[in-house]
């Protein structure tokens, strides 16, 4: 178990070392999402992570960063690019738009006011970024942040530390008499796990029907169109039926749609891999509650609570 953490441990250093250093050298910045004109590929609270780039590498789809034309101080605004102006075949401005909104921006943003272009976000963070900042922090971080972190810590404890033995050792030193529990052994934790997160995919995968350009949702989750339009993805709800023109894949609404669509980019399956990732999560997080609450499998010779 050691070496497994240690390499997994190295493995996400390795990863993080170039986003490291893209911060450090100051080409990526990150933003708190303050407004809803975004939703749902940006949520109220989450962080943006924005890479500094070339205006001429933008095209029209890509989520730009850019100060607002307007020239409010120290307001930048997070839009979807959906057309980009050129003259003499340079590269002038972009016309930019808010998915949740109906109508596009008023102005044109210039390439000069171009920041960057959004590579990542990440969900709710920016709470935490808010709470900083905030003059009740400190309460803030007693009250919420601490006990959640210590209670997380705890259970994670609990799970990657269980041991027959030690429970069957506390059990003979009188500190757990009447508690009661299933022995569920290496065969059963894998039927149990496997079934459970089998049953978490399939209540999880889309159910879609494709006629033409038109898709119907006859799941009972909303679920995430993944598209060629700009700006690549529609949200059907359960029961509704929406004209969409290249539709490249389909995903329940659980996978953030940032990352859905990324995902998509790279390859169809990726987000229904994700999907069967958060499921097998999902199962084993809920492994605590097997060992309390389930029946037992098999009825012992002799019990291992029952005896004085």
């Amino acid at each position: 178990m050691k070496k497994l953490a240690v390499a997994l441990l190295m493995a996400i250093l390795a990863l993080a070392f170039p986003v490291v250093s893209d911060i450090a050298t100051g080409k990526l910045t990150s933003l708190i999402v303050l407004s809803g004109s975004m939703h749902p590929i940006m949520q109220v609270g989450d962080v943006v992570v924005v890479k500094r780039c070339n205006p001429e590498c933008l095209v029209a789809g890509d989520i730009i960063a850019f100060k607002d034309p307007s020239d409010r101080e120290n307001i930048i605004i997070t839009h979807r690019a959906i057309e980009v102006f050129t003259e003499d075949g340079k590269l002038t401005g972009f016309r930019t738009k808010g998915d949740a909104n109906e109508e596009p921006d008023e102005f044109v943003v210039d390439r000069e006011d171009i920041i960057g272009k959004a590579v990542f976000i990440v969900p709710l963070v920016g709470y935490l970024f808010e709470a900083y900042h905030s003059k009740n922090f400190l309460a803030y971080f007693t009250l919420i942040i601490l006990p959640a972190f210590m209670l997380t810590v705890g259970e994670m404890r609990k799970i990657f530390s269980y041991n027959l033995q030690t429970e069957r050792k506390t059990e003979k030193e009188g500190i757990r008499k009447k508690r009661k529990y299933t022995v569920i052994r290496k065969r059963r934790f894998f039927a149990i796990y496997i079934s459970l997160t089998a049953a978490l995919l399939l209540a999880l995968y889309p159910i879609t029907a494709v006629e033409g350009s038109e898709v119907c949702n006859h799941g009972f989750l909303p679920c995430l169109i993944i598209c060629d339009d700009i700006p690549g993805y529609t949200v059907v709800q359960p029961g509704e039926t929406v004209r969409v023109s290249g539709i490249v894949d389909a995903v329940q609404y659980v996978v953030p749609v940032f990352w859905a669509v990324r995902l998509s980019e790279l390859n169809f399956s990726l987000p229904l891999a994700f999907t069967a990732i958060f499921s097998s999560i999902l199962t084993f997080s809920m492994y605590p509650l097997w060992i309390q609450n389930l029946p037992e499998l098999r009825r012992k010779r002799r019990r291992i609570f029952g005896r004085r």
